[in-house]
């Protein structure tokens, strides 16, 4: 299957890393985030998968408004950066915002943002 750009297989090329792009989180891995960061009714985990749109594009410190965790640190003090000045952002793909609305409701409904293996036996 040939990489798309909401499969997140994709790394953020650097003219797609401006304020308002849709992007997912691509950093492997899900983060558990620390008891006292969770609120009621949001994810407990910054996920692989994870959207957001840009509010900083700064190369060295890319912000990321992570949909369900606008009011959190996550959102206002994690940064990605870049590993080459002017190249792009490995940490992070770009989506649709058709894609961005489908996953935040997944995390609004309490799923991971993308279906595991399990999802899709099921």
């Amino acid at each position: 299957m040939l990489p798309t750009p909401d499969d997140g297989s994709a790394i953020l090329p650097a003219n797609l890393i401006v304020v308002g792009q849709a992007v997912a989180h691509r950093i492997p891995g899900d983060i558990a985030l620390e008891p006292d960061e969770v609120q009621s009714g949001h994810p407990a985990f910054l996920y692989h998968g994870h959207p957001g749109h840009i509010t900083d594009p700064t190369p060295q410190h890319i912000l990321v408004d992570w949909a369900g965790l606008e009011e959190s640190p996550w959102s206002y003090a994690y940064g990605i950066s870049v590993p080459i000045l002017g190249g792009p952002c490995d940490g992070l793909t770009a989506i649709s915002e058709a894609e961005f609305r489908r996953r935040a409701q997944r995390l609004a409904d309490g799923l991971a943002p993308t279906p595991d293996e399990n999802d899709l036996e099921n």
